[in-house]
Order: C-alpha cells, then structure tokens, then sequence
C-alpha cells in the first residue's frame, strides 16, 4: 500500500462537516469527480446507502450476501464514473438504477452458481425474511418498471417514496424548486402507474406514494459493510495497484458495468491474486488501524495482460448489407443496415442477443440509432428519417410504437433524456425545428410541441444533447438553441466548409461539426468559438460521437478509418484500421473504453482499449 494512502487510513474517524450535511447531492457529485473528496463521497453513501442497500436486497431476495457484492459494486461505480452523472444533482436516482442493474447481474450469477457442481457453501443465499411471494412479485416489477424512468422523473420517486425525504428535502437535494418538485412526483407517479397497469398491477398513482414505501423499506447499512465499499471507493479513487485489493465478488460485477479505461484496468489489477476479508472490522477500526493483510488466492486473473497497448478490435459482427447505424448501451451494441435489418449484440460475450428488425420495405434503411442512459429504450429512425420509432429493450412487455410520415416530416433523432423528438416538416419547406414531446412509451402519438427554431432557409443538419442544448445548421450557418428562447443563443458562419455531420456532447455541451473535407470542428457550447479542430482524415467525414464525460472524440470517414481524438486540444490518439469501406457510423460505450465501429463493408466492429 502507497505511504500516502497508508497515512490516511491511519488518521482519525472521518466526520461529516456541517457544509458537506447542507451541499447538494449535485455539489458533493462534482466535488468527488474532481478533486476526489472522499468526505463527500462518504456524505453520499450515508445518504442514499440505505435506499441502495434496500433496492439491492429486494432484487436479491433473500440471498443477502450477493446483495452485500452488489450494493458495494453500485458505489464502486460510482466512485469511477461520477464525472458522467448527468445532471449530477440526480445522483439518487442514477445510483437506483445502477443498483438493479448490477442486482440483475448477481442474481444470474448467483443462479449460476447454485446450478453449477462446485458450489461455495460460504455463501448459500441467507433468508432476510419470509416475504409473501406475492409482495415479491410485486416488488420486482416495481423495480423493473420505475429503473426504467427517465431521471427527471425517477429522482422525486427515489428521493420522496424509497428514500421517504421531505419534499422540501428532496426539493434541495435536486436543486428544485418544491413547486417542480411535488408537480414531477405526481407525473412520475401517474407514469410510472401506467406501466405498472401495462403489467397487469393495477394501482392508482396517489396510491403509490403508499405502495412504494411500504414495497421498498429503507435498510440499515452495516458498519462493516459501509468500511468495506469506504474503503474500496477509497482505493479506486487513488490508483489501486496489484497488492492493494478489492473484494474479488464485488471487483467481478463492477465489471459487468461500462467504466471508464483506467478504472477497468485497476479493478482488474486489484483483484489478480488478492481478496481482502474486511467483515470483521467496523469503519472505525478501519481507518485507525492497518489494513488487513491481503488472503492469498489461486484465482485466475479477471482480465489478461494485454499484449499490446491501445485500442484493439474485440469483436467483428457481420451483416449482408451496408451498416448504416451503431449505438452502444450497458453490454450492448444495436446496430442497423441499409435494407432495415436491426440487431442486438452482447458485448459480454461478442454474441447475437435478438434480431429486433429482419429487414422490411417500411422500415428501411436504419438511418440513426440511440439509446436512454439505462439502456431500457432504443430510439432509431429508418426509412431516410421520414419514420421515427421506439422500442423497449427487455423482452418482456416490449412495446414498439413509432410513426411514419410519408416523407411529409424528417426526423433527428432525440434529446439525451429522451424526453423530445427533433423534427422539421414539410408544410414549412423543412425551415423549423421543433421540439416534440416523446410519449412512445406510453404507446401515444402526440403532436404536442415544446418549441420552434425558425430559420429561412431549409434545415440541413440538426442534433441535441438536452433541449437546452439544440443545434442546427441551414444555409451555411451553425447556430445553437435553448428550448426557452426563440432567437439563437448564438450562430457562427460556416464560410466554405461543408458540413457532413454534426453531433452534440450532453454532458460538455459541445458542439461537433464534420466536413467533406476531412475535418473536424468543435465549438464551445457556451460561447461558440472553435475549442479545438481535429484533422486527419483524409476524405469526408461520416460519423462523430462524444465519450459520456465528454473528454473524447472518435469520427469515422470515407477514407476506411476511425480516429479517436482529445476532445479540448484536438489531438489524434488513435487510428483505427480495419474496415475495407467507407466507416458510416461511430460510437462510445457509456465508460468511455471500448468503441464502436459500422461500415460500407458490411461489418461491425467493437473496439476496446488496453493500456
């Protein structure tokens, strides 16, 4: 262990300042994913640890050791990517549906392991109580529906009913008004009552705020569990080497979640040869005295050294047609082609998971994909833009409304929450952009729009992260929108340069702009000067995605090749090579390590980085 992490293992018990007590979840966010402020990591495990530890053991009933791995898992991914939280003041409810997505996990593995001939009895799943199947049932599908909420509306549920906060608590934490505050929990209530009727569990929304304390009561953290996930956090956050460990359980489903590449690295340096037993010590004992020393292990490591460094392909997916779109989920890659065939792949095992579309006239071709943070709905468009579609991922109870406008519309794709559609008409000559509620999943069609961005020529390119953050570019000109203001925050003339592609970072809320003739430019959201300019390929440029922190850049173009770049200063990292054709589409895994690549060759290719 490093003198410096010894030494403040060694200081005295760690106390919650009063400032730390009043900061906003937001604030305390910010704080750890830039200066690494372990006091305000340890304020969010005391605040929303119960609630993690409750969602965990619900899924997990009643094996409450595996719930123990998965609640530690759930902060440890936190403590890696708190710099993707966004916005960060919803760290509540982003840390909710972490937690039932590393709990899915554990429980298959669990199942795995019981199943299996070489079973370890030290972790025979322990009844936690003698809950009514029933009241099982219905906590499951509480779990499924609400994790799959968008975070405007997921955090007053977590805060208010699973969390049982004040409002005007849950109002400060959010950095809300309690106006905003108590109108989103009667929405998400209302909405999150009709997928649960969907279902076939029939409860009113006003009934819920009843229901869900009552179906999700708060647990009590164990002392040795809170100085077991303190620690690991701790370690994470200070560079972990071979040595210095992490439970190897909990390092295992951290790695079932996207991170970011340093982190993946650590973890899987951290549990080669060494698996702390922390059990026995409280939080106090923990931090006053030396750790334990590390239990020597037989096990393989969970990741092999890699031979070379840098990004290397992973995994080649093939397709009959041309690849017209790729996005990246949580352990998934959804990609689509020019003759409408869209299908799923596992990137846990490099594996076909479902063909969703087999390729129809309608439906083709797959012009462009997203996905929501959760990884729960998949928003694509097809057929030149002019249709405009949403499907739920999980199988069960899947739904997949859309529209077709017989080219009387085009489509652009959705905000980051997902909460508009970007559309232009035709009654207009396609010169407006509006902001069209998204309520495909609740099976509805609405014509309901929540802004207009006028211009006087035609719209050529349009992209969004949130509705805050719009941009278009017409008549040679790139301008940037707020959804509340009807002139444009600001606008920058193009000259000569033409504009192949244009993309919009959520979480950095910069802005990218491809060129036929083989550059890149990105802009400042804030003021619309040129941040950096990214040059190297030597044709026009297809495809532009973001990294989630916003700290990268990868492009794919004509000339065959994907180039990976620092978004801030523009220079190239990586040259990725490989396809035979033009490379059409790009994308980051939500981590940040592994990419995404389509191509004219009819290919897919999933590339990962090893240092």
């Amino acid at each position: 262990m490093s003198a410096r992490l010894r030494a403040w293992f060694r200081a005295a018990p760690v106390t919650i300042a009063s400032a730390e007590v009043n900061a906003d979840d937001g604030e305390l966010v910010r704080r750890f994913a830039e200066a690494r402020d372990e006091v305000a990591f340890a304020e969010l495990v005391r605040r929303h640890g119960p609630m993690v530890l409750a969602t965990c053991r619900r899924v997990l009933h009643p094996d409450v050791h595996t719930a123990d791995d998965a609640f530690q898992a759930t902060f440890l991914v936190l403590a890696t990517r708190a710099a993707t939280v966004s916005p960060p003041e919803r760290v509540g409810a982003w840390l909710y549906g972490v937690a039932v997505h590393v709990a899915k996990k554990a429980r298959a593995w669990a199942r795995k392991l019981v199943s299996s001939a070489a079973v370890d009895f030290t972790r025979v799943p322990v009844p936690s109580d003698a809950s009514d199947p029933d009241v099982t049932a219905l906590r499951a599908k509480i779990d499924d529906v609400l994790a799959g909420l968008p975070t405007k509306y997921r955090s007053p549920i977590v805060l208010c009913d699973l969390e049982q906060r004040s409002r005007a608590e849950a109002a400060g934490l959010l950095g809300w008004s309690e106006g905003t505050l108590s109108g989103r929990l009667s929405r998400a209530r209302k909405l999150l009552a009709d997928r649960l009727s969907r279902r076939g569990v029939a409860v009113p929304a006003a009934g819920l705020g009843v229901l869900l304390p009552a179906s999700a009561a708060l647990a009590t953290v164990p002392a040795q569990l809170a100085a077991s996930t303190f620690r690991s956090a701790v370690l994470v956050a200070v560079g972990v080497t071979a040595g210095d460990g992490i439970p190897a359980p909990v390092a295992a489903l951290v790695q079932g979640v996207p991170m970011h590449t340093t982190t993946f690295k650590l973890f899987a340096a951290g549990v080669t040869g060494v698996a702390l037993a922390l059990g026995a010590f409280g939080l106090h004992a923990l931090i006053a005295a030396d750790p334990p020393a590390p239990a020597q292990t037989t096990a393989a490591p969970l990741a092999a050294p890699a031979a070379t460094k840098g990004w290397g392909t992973k995994y080649t997916f093939t397709y009959k047609s041309a690849v017209t779109a790729v996005v990246f989920g949580l352990d998934l890659v959804a990609a689509g082609d020019v003759d409408g065939v869209l299908i799923l792949w596992d990137t846990m095992t490099g594996k076909e998971s479902e063909t969703l579309l087999e390729g129809a006239e309608a439906a083709k071709p797959i012009n462009h994909l997203q996905i929501s943070p959760d990884s729960a709905w998949l928003y694509l468009m097809t057929n030149d833009n002019a249709n405009r579609h949403q499907v739920g991922v999980p199988k069960k109870d899947r739904i997949f409304p859309g529209t077709g406008g017989n080219e009387n519309f085009k489509a652009y794709g959705v905000t980051a929450d997902g909460e508009y559609w970007l559309q232009t008409s035709a009654s207009d000559e396609h010169k407006n952009l509006r902001l069209l509620k998204n309520n495909f999943a609740n099976n509805v069609l609405t014509s309901e729009n929540e802004g207009t961005f006028r211009h006087k020529e035609k719209v050529d390119l349009a992209a969004a992260g949130e509705a805050d953050v719009v941009a278009t570019i017409s008549d040679g000109v790139l301008r940037r929108w707020d959804k509340t203001q009807a002139k444009p925050v600001w606008e920058e003339k193009l000259e000569k340069f033409e504009a192949t592609v244009l993309v919009v970072c959520p979480s950095s809320k910069a802005i990218a702009v491809g060129g036929k003739n083989g550059e890149v430019r990105v802009y400042a959201g804030l003021t619309g000067k040129v941040q950096a300019t990214l040059k190297g390929h030597k044709d026009a440029v297809n495809a532009i995605a973001f990294s989630a922190d916003g700290k990268q850049v990868v492009t794919g173009g004509a000339d065959k090749t994907a180039r990976v770049y620092d978004a801030e200063t523009g220079k190239e990292r990586a040259v990725l090579k490989g396809h035979t054709d033009a490379v059409t589409t790009v994308a980051f895994n939500p981590g940040g390590e592994m990419i995404v690549t389509g191509s004219s060759d009819k290919t897919v290719r999933v590339w990962e980085f090893k240092e």
